[in-house]
């Protein structure tokens, strides 16, 4: 008896001791000689692992968790449908990955989890100037958050001069480094990312911040049939932006700042706080020209419940086509509360951010407030049609002023209005603005006027007030 009941103790712990995970060393990397194969569970007991360049870690059955993986142009070869990574985290440094996969990492399906490390380093994997792909597998969603926890009052922060005896706040220092805190996540340049799970926002108080922060990266595509949703219809609201009823209004899901050759497809963006996608280059003081942005295409898009505007453009070389935006402006609005926004800021100071070889086609408007806004568009010099709207039917208001150089080509317009939801009048001009063949159920008479050199050409207005 005494005999056996040493044999289970002996099993027992043998059986503990091999459920226990090794601890890996930077020794046991430094004497591993380029590459490391990792058929066991390892552990990193919250050290720092810093690879050597190029380094190999080619995983067959095993995993490492608890610690930071630094890589130096490292490499990982693994199975996609295979976790490879615990709990307790950490990946930074350089990579060359090719196909870098979700399924590589353990997943918490409860709401309580927040999910920010494991989407950050899926995202760490990827290297600006190695060509990945990144592949988010259906069936899971991923709760994320905003970091930052505190004051939200970033309008009572910034900078102001007086005009008129009232304070006009430089809001535009939102985008500086000083508040990088309000910056989720960022996709590498050269980097294709298929999302076909879902990313939902956990709700937050803070009338700002970017889920994508993008400034400055190239050859970016996001496609899946997925869906990224941030928090507009569950934002919170009981830390106010400025004064005591203002709660803001930059709350974007992708914020590309002087970006070049962006793809979205077939993807859901919705609930943003502010702007689904904005596009647009740059008017930050310390930035130089080129400052434009460059080469944005979006096929398939779905764009719903933004509370500001669904899309912003200011930008070159640009093509919208086949998208549908549903519901724009119409869950906690805030103006211009458009699906579309073809507006360049600072266009006085820096004439290079004007909308240039833009082109909206076919694409569905569905129960927005309003359809398109434009303002700032382009400048007069531009000369030609910068923005070119086409194959469109839009059952509400779009509204323009202070704008050049629009196009709109078969298009079914129901009404034109000024700012805030005015008359287009003398103070709000609209030029050199053409319509062709579309059927245009009511506008203003003073868009006639023969010194803004709008163009009708076999159009339909149904009502001439």
């Amino acid at each position: 008896m005494r005999l056996l009941l040493f044999n289970i103790l002996l099993l027992c712990s043998v059986l503990l001791s091999a459920a226990e995970p090794l601890v890996l060393t930077q020794a046991m990397i430094d004497k591993a000689g380029g590459q490391l194969t990792v058929s066991s569970d390892y552990t990193l007991k919250g050290e720092t692992i810093v690879l050597p360049q190029k380094f190999r870690l080619v995983f067959k059955g095993g995993t490492m968790a608890g610690g930071v993986l630094q890589g130096n142009q490292s490499v990982i070869k693994a199975e996609a449908d295979k976790q490879i990574f615990g709990p307790g985290l950490q990946i930074k440094g350089t990579w060359n990955i090719a196909n870098i996969y979700d399924t590589w990492f353990i997943f918490d399906e409860r709401k309580t989890f927040v999910s920010n490390q494991i989407i950050t380093n899926i995202l760490a994997l990827a290297s600006d100037n190695v060509k990945n792909h990144i592949y988010f597998r259906a069936g899971r969603t991923y709760y994320f958050e905003l970091p930052y926890k505190g004051r939200g009052d970033f309008g009572e922060m910034f900078s102001y001069k007086m005009v008129d005896g009232k304070k006009k706040v430089n809001y535009g220092e939102v985008y500086d480094d000083k508040y990088s805190y309000l910056r989720i996540f960022t996709i590498p340049s050269n980097t294709h990312v298929t999302i076909d799970c879902t990313l939902q926002m956990l709700p937050t108080n803070i009338g700002a911040y970017f889920v994508f922060w993008e400034k400055d990266k190239r050859n970016v595509t996001v496609d899946g049939s997925g869906r990224v949703s941030a928090d507009n219809s569950v934002h919170v609201f009981d830390n106010p932006y400025r004064g005591k009823n203002y709660y803001g209004e930059w709350g974007f899901i992708f914020n590309c700042i002087r970006c070049k050759n962006f793809t979205f497809r077939d993807i859901t963006l919705t609930d943003a706080f502010g702007d689904c996608l904005i596009f647009r280059g740059s008017y930050s003081k310390g930035d130089t020209s080129p400052r434009y942005a460059e080469g944005l295409t979006m096929e398939n898009v779905k764009i719903l419940r933004a509370r500001r505007n669904g899309l912003t453009v200011a930008a070159r070389n640009c093509t919208i086509r086949d998208c549908r935006f549903e519901k724009c402006g119409k869950v906690n609005g805030t103006l211009p509360k458009s699906a579309v926004d073809f507006e360049a800021d600072n266009l006085q100071d820096y004439p290079e951010l004007e909308n240039r070889d833009v082109l909206l086609d076919n694409c569905v408007f569905v129960d927005n407030v309003r359809d398109i806004a434009s303002s700032n568009n382009a400048t007069l010099e531009y000369g030609q049609p910068a923005t070119v709207i086409s194959n469109c039917v839009f059952s509400n208001p779009l509204k323009i002023c202070w704008a050049y150089w629009l196009k709109f080509d078969n298009c079914t317009i129901t009404s034109l209005i000024g700012p805030n939801g005015a008359e287009i009048s003398g103070g709000n001009w609209v030029k050199n603005v053409s319509f062709s063949n579309c059927n245009i159920k009511s506008m203003p008479r003073i868009l006639q006027t023969k010194s803004w050199n709008n163009k009708f050409i076999n159009c339909k207005i149904e009502n001439l007030k």
